[in-house]
């Protein structure tokens, strides 16, 4: 394995103490990080694409404030037109119109959200309102599918979205479990996941380690379908992240 520690390359987030989601454009050359002290977006240019430490502030941003009381995390539509803030105040996913593609400072909010259900697996795929602890969003690439990340049952759900990037439009699909009682990790070193993407064109999952500061990847046969993500456990899937000093 391998680990992480290089201060060089760190991109400080000096406007919010409390960062909770990042995205990057569709092309690398903005990031996006939303906090849940300020409640606000900032949007940062990056002079050298997906290179978080070239980054600067654009001097743009987006209050959410009114709408969600503790946002944790952000996503786009691949177009760059539509923006997805997830809260857990309660779960919900907020969904904005943008009238410049992935210019923040022209967001809208059109009223739109989604108050997210996922099915009991305990109780034999009943479905119930989530459990208060949502962490994570993403889109697939063509805005047909929905993610979210269940902080306290470390379990991923995915959506699919009857019209695409419209989130109100989304209906259970599957889901999956992400713990020691699939054989994933050691329980003596888990705890809760973090947050989630997915990279590779839906190929690859990527999850973040709560109390074990580790990143873990596993591959998907077919694309941006949880139904066929391999989730053993190998040893060798597992990147340690050290803490920078």
């Amino acid at each position: 394995s391998s680990s992480i520690n290089n201060t060089t390359n760190v991109l400080k987030m000096t406007l919010e103490d409390k960062p909770q989601g990042i995205q990057f454009s569709g092309d690398g050359t903005k990031l996006y990080v939303v906090g849940e002290i300020n409640k606000t977006i900032y949007q940062y240019d990056l002079s050298t694409p997906w290179k978080p430490y070239t980054g600067s502030y654009s001097g743009k941003s987006f209050d959410i404030s009114t709408w969600a009381l503790f946002p944790n995390d952000i996503s786009f539509s691949s177009n760059g037109l539509k923006m997805f803030i997830l809260a857990n105040d309660p779960d919900l996913v907020y969904e904005f119109d943008l009238d410049v593609a992935w210019d923040i400072s022209t967001a809208k909010n059109n009223s739109l959200m989604y108050a997210a259900v996922y099915p009991n697996q305990i109780k034999g795929g009943s479905i119930t309102n989530v459990s208060g602890g949502l962490t994570g969003v993403q889109l697939s690439s063509d805005n047909t599918k929905m993610y979210l990340l269940d902080y306290k049952k470390n379990t991923l759900i995915q959506y699919t979205l009857t019209t695409p990037g419209v989130v109100r439009t989304a209906v259970y699909d599957t889901h999956v479990q992400l713990g020691p009682q699939n054989g994933i990790y050691n329980p003596a070193d888990f705890l809760y996941i973090e947050d989630f993407r997915f990279g590779n064109n839906g190929s690859s999952l990527y999850i973040v380690l709560d109390n074990t500061n580790g990143v873990m990847s596993f591959d998907l046969s077919t694309p941006w379908d949880l139904r066929t993500v391999n989730l053993t456990f190998s040893g060798t899937n597992c990147l340690p992240m050290v803490h920078l000093s």
